[in-house]
């Protein structure tokens, strides 16, 4: 809860400052009412001083670690692209499969039977198929060591 502050002005008497806590302007109007045994209208300045939301035992600093949690994610999904690219684009593929398969039959994979089932495994299958495809030919590419040469006849 924030902590408040205003001025009572009673009729008759010198204006005096209150400070209490709670969650709005409103509720810290209400409170001093309350409080104090005023009318509403003899309150007045109701401002913020502070905000009472963190715990007085959080002094310790936790260092911001979105950004090198986000880098090592990154870093770890390009090291898992390079290093098992047949499996990840064939979990892709499949992914992708699954998604156009749901789409296709109008069901979910848990609840497919019958033609619906071997339509969605069937694309299921053709789609990790693919990327496997894919990511094996890519792989042997990038690991492969003879250079390219382009030859011209004359």
């Amino acid at each position: 809860m924030a902590r408040f502050k205003a001025q009572v002005w009673v009729s008759g008497e010198h204006p005096y400052p209150v400070e209490v806590s709670a969650v709005s302007v409103f509720a810290a109007k209400k409170q001093i009412v309350r409080r104090e045994g005023v009318k509403e209208h003899e309150v007045n300045r109701v401002f913020q001083i502070r905000d009472d939301t963190t715990s007085s035992d959080s002094n310790m600093s936790v260092p911001d670690v979105s950004g090198s949690m986000g880098i090592f994610i990154l870093g770890a999904t390009l090291f898992a692209l390079v290093m098992w690219t047949p499996w990840v684009l064939m979990l892709l593929g499949g992914t992708a499969g699954t998604w156009i398969g749901e789409k296709v039959t109008r069901t979910s994979v848990d609840k497919a039977r019958g033609k619906a089932g071997a339509i969605l495994i069937t694309l299921i299958m053709l789609g990790g198929g693919f990327g496997f495809m894919k990511g094996h030919e890519f792989q042997t590419y990038v690991n492969s060591d003879t250079p390219v040469e382009q030859t011209t006849q004359q």
